[in-house]
């Protein structure tokens, strides 16, 4: 007699769909865009966020750690905590504009972060603001630390740029962890794709929609 009919009941073999955490361009608009009055902590937290989206999805732990020393010649250049890959990022203005609005002179970090939490009680606080943050937007996703670099590596490959690059932005050795990080592609990116193929085949036009 058989004790056990489903031996392999409770056996995960890994082909589960990774959970997307990633905003749309126009969620990160209306963020950008959103007044917040008199809550300077909310204020700030939501300047991280952009600035990690910004910065091509800068992990929380190297936002926090970022130091003054990392930016020369209009590029930041910093190693990943997780990794130690070197990851380099052109200075743009929406950058500088944050940056400018917490210098301090004579202060090492970037932002005002260490000086005032232990990282991970800062985590903990920091989602917990995004989240106000994301219903503030009506956001479908809960906005947390690494949203911001799940939505500009998602954002990145739905305008046509290529997987090794946004693995480099990212600072990943491998490229396939960087599609754990992409949304799935839009079904009507799917038909573009096919018809796009189907005409290089077929001589006469495709019927369009």
């Amino acid at each position: 007699m058989v004790k056990n009919a489903h031996p392999f009941r409770d056996l995960k073999l890994g082909n589960e769909k990774t959970i997307k955490r990633a905003l749309r361009s126009e969620d990160i608009a209306r963020l950008q865009n959103m007044p917040i009055e008199n809550d300077e902590q909310l204020s700030f937290f939501r300047d991280l966020f952009l600035f990690s989206f910004y910065a091509q999805g800068m992990p929380p732990i190297d936002l926090v750690h970022l130091k003054h020393k990392d930016i020369r010649h209009k590029m930041i250049c910093y190693n990943r905590h997780k990794t130690g890959q070197s990851v380099c990022v052109k200075l743009e203005r929406c950058m500088q504009e944050i940056i400018s609005r917490y210098y301090k002179k004579n202060k090492e970090y970037v932002f005002p972060v260490l000086e005032h939490y232990q990282y991970a009680s800062f985590l903990t606080c920091y989602n917990r603001e995004l989240k106000r943050l994301g219903a503030m937007i009506c956001s479908e996703i809960p906005l947390s630390s690494y949203v911001a670099r799940h939505s500009w590596a998602s954002i990145a490959y739905a305008n046509n740029i290529s997987l090794g690059v946004i693995s480099s932005a990212l600072g990943h050795t491998n490229p396939i962890t960087t599609l754990t990080y992409i949304n799935e592609i839009d079904n009507e990116l799917l038909a573009k794709a096919n018809r796009k193929v189907l005409k290089t085949i077929l001589r006469r036009p495709l019927h369009k929609r």
